[in-house]
């Protein structure tokens, strides 16, 4: 059921995946009932979460109506120490204009600046 949903968000973002490339789909629970849960997935192969992952930066550029009601996000499925320390990063890059937080393969990166190199992030610093 949710496997073809996944399928449809690649083929708007122009990824093109298949059924055998995906190994589990399921939702999560959420506390509200008046929102769905979000959908995880399990990939068959890194290539196809790779492609979907990168292919994200799509989603402000694609069609709300052909997404459904609500904003959807593809995030990585981060360990909770990993969330928690993602989190500390996205208050420190408020306090930048142009500062850039993301993760890829459970890493961590900051950017104060567009033109400042990327930093990756291990650890908490400075409490």
């Amino acid at each position: 059921m949710h496997a073809e949903n996944v399928i449809e968000l690649g083929k708007l973002l122009n990824v093109n995946l298949t059924l055998s490339e995906i190994d589990i789909v399921h939702r999560m629970n959420v506390k509200s009932k008046n929102q769905p849960g979000p959908i995880i997935v399990r990939f068959a192969n890194y290539n196809a979460k790779s492609q979907l992952y990168k292919a994200r930066l799509h989603l402000r550029s694609a069609f709300s109506q052909d997404l459904g009601p609500g904003k959807i996000y593809i995030n990585e499925n981060l360990t909770e120490w990993r969330a928690e320390l993602f989190k500390e990063v996205g208050k420190v890059r408020k306090k930048y204009n142009n500062g850039r937080a993301w993760t890829i393969d459970e890493k961590i990166f900051f950017k104060p600046e567009l033109t400042a190199k990327a930093l990756r992030i291990d650890s908490y610093e400075g409490g």
